[in-house]
């Protein structure tokens, strides 16, 4: 038999023969696929209680600073619901990524004194001022959870696909909790008081402590051990951004976003006052009305992203945002506006879903929690501006006016934007291939993506001749391989004793036990493996809890066998 060296070969993609990267391949509905997936499933109820929560405490305590204070409270109560969260946000996306259920769990603790103090103060009829440090001390709980879930994301989901319709998921659950949260405050208030809905919210929050418990969250992979001040954490983040260019690009296309968000919401009174005839009611009609649209738009999400691709879905985002806004300048009667709001709402859930998507997929797992840190500052700079130069438009040009120029400047933005983000995609999916072989792979399917995505660059392709020897009996071993196609024969003392093929691996044994190879593997037919170094392999399968569990298990079956 022959037994050439093999050498590993430019990496080319596993498999790939003008097919759509995996990322894009069909696949189950977005909640399937979330909730097939017991760990994010846990993290999606916790987060969608913080969601519900969060908005219902939010009107309530308007309400209830309004009657106590007047609309100088409301403003107050306003910058103490953002500020104090937003600051501490980098540290804690940075931090709890290395302990992420026990930061997750602190934060909802955090969250649980607030809504609990708000109820004994609502009972003890306690100054206004205590409301505003009980708005700051939710804000520390409240606000830093997005931007955790997006950091430890990666740690839980195992695909591109996944990943994606985690993504449409929370959109969906935002919405609802918009929804949901305002209509129990609105239930509530009009059959109680404020102190009962807030211990009525503190309870849901007590609640939500049950499915974090069983989160199994591993530390994400590829970070620094450095943690530092916010400062400091804010100060790496915008480090990483000078040094990956894309990422500084798609921050600014989510702050665009942003920016957008904050206008249409300085445009929902005027325009349902001036377009629509509409009066107190009318505001919290149009906003109502978007939220329905985004509850759409993150059902249709992954199916969208799988047709068009995350850039795709971006420009689709900004064309439908565009569209809406300049129609409805149009729109003289709610018949014909609800539509339009709906699509509005749907194009901002597109554009925020696959953004933030192509976000985490760019920037490398070791400094993602920083950049997400870094986003949570700049987005809540850029919602506050386009609040600001929305109501800024509509005093200068009139609602009409500003509402067309809004839709120009997304429409033109989008245009500009369209090579770059194919490039950007293409970037973030050159790896795909590599990472759909992991997945199919029993010995590695347990990785998360964070995971994976550092393993995959590392994987090189070797092409096999029928009769070649890989690996002999007895050498020592130095590496794993995966088989993509052909047929191989595992050899002990002269006899062939099992027959591998694609989806299978070897070499893995030799590793883990650190023992000599037992088993020679020969080419039964032309084929094509992935080799991972042996200390690639090692460094992964060690730093997955979930992996190195399996893996060692079925390192002792095989053990068992040849015995």
């Amino acid at each position: 038999m022959s037994t050439r060296t093999l050498r590993a070969t430019t990496p080319r993609s596993p498999g790939y023969h003008g097919r759509m990267s995996p990322s894009r391949d069909a696949s189950p509905g977005a909640f399937v696929l979330v909730f097939r997936n017991a760990n994010l499933r846990r993290l999606q109820v916790a987060v969608s209680v913080v969601h519900i929560t969060a908005w219902s405490w939010s009107a309530a305590l308007l309400a209830y600073a309004l009657d106590a204070g007047g609309p100088l409270a409301v403003g107050a109560v306003l910058v103490c619901r953002q500020i104090p969260g937003a600051l501490v946000t980098p540290w804690v996306a940075a931090a709890g990524a290395r302990r992420p259920r026990a930061f997750l769990a602190a934060l909802t603790g955090v969250r649980l004194l607030a809504l609990g103090g708000g109820a004994l103060s609502a009972l003890l009829d306690a100054p206004i001022g205590l409301f505003y440090a009980l708005a700051a001390l939710e804000s520390l709980g409240g606000r830093p959870v997005r931007a955790l879930y997006e950091a430890v994301l990666p740690s839980l989901v195992r695909t591109p696909a996944e990943l994606v319709a985690a993504g449409a998921v929370a959109a969906v659950l935002l919405q609802a909790g918009l929804l949901v949260g305002a209509g129990l405050s609105a239930v509530t208030l009009a059959s109680g008081s404020f102190e009962r809905l807030f211990a009525l919210l503190a309870g849901f929050v007590a609640l939500s402590l049950v499915p974090l418990a069983r989160i199994g969250i591993a530390r994400a992979p590829g970070l620094s051990p450095e943690t530092g001040s916010a400062w400091s954490q804010l100060s790496r983040g915008f480090a990483a951004m000078r040094t990956e260019p894309d990422l500084g690009f798609l921050l600014a296309l989510l702050c665009v976003a942003f920016v957008a968000l904050g206008v249409i919401q300085a445009y929902a009174a005027p325009f349902a006052r001036d377009l629509l005839g509409l009066q107190s009611e009318g505001p919290a009609l149009v906003l109502a009305t978007i939220s329905i649209g985004g509850l759409l738009g993150g059902l249709m999400a992954t199916r969208v992203a799988a047709l068009a691709g995350l850039a795709g879905q971006i420009l689709l985002g900004l064309v439908a945002i565009g569209a809406a806004c300049g129609l409805l300048t149009a729109a003289a009667a709610l018949v014909v506006a609800v539509p339009l709001l709906g699509l509005l709402g749907v194009g901002v859930t597109f554009y925020m879903i696959a953004g933030n998507t192509l976000l985490i997929r760019a920037t490398p797992p070791g400094v993602r929690p920083l950049v997400l840190g870094v986003k949570a500052i700049l987005v809540l700079g850029a919602d506050a501006l386009g609040g600001g130069l929305g109501a800024s438009l509509v005093s200068l040009f009139g609602t009409e006016t500003s509402m067309l120029l809004a839709s120009v400047f997304l429409v033109g933005f989008g245009s500009l934007s369209v090579r770059r983000l194919r490039r950007v995609e293409a970037r973030v999916e050159r790896h795909d291939p590599e990472l759909s072989l992991l997945g199919r792979t029993p010995l590695l399917r347990a990785l998360p993506m964070a995971s994976r995505e550092l393993l995959a660059p590392k994987l090189r392709r070797v092409d096999v001749a029928f009769g070649d020897t890989l690996v002999r009996q007895g050498d020592p071993g130095d590496a794993v391989f995966l088989v993509e196609a052909g047929r191989f024969g595992a050899v002990i003392d002269g006899t062939t004793v099992a027959e591998l093929g694609p989806g299978d691996a070897f070499g893995e044994i030799a590793l883990l036990e650190a023992i000599p190879r037992t088993a020679s593997v020969e080419a039964l037919e032309p084929g094509v493996l992935w080799r991972i170094d042996g200390e690639d392999f090692l460094a992964t399968v060690t730093g997955d809890p979930d992996t190195y569990r399996r893996v060692t298990a079925l390192v002792a079956e095989r053990l068992a066998a040849s015995a």
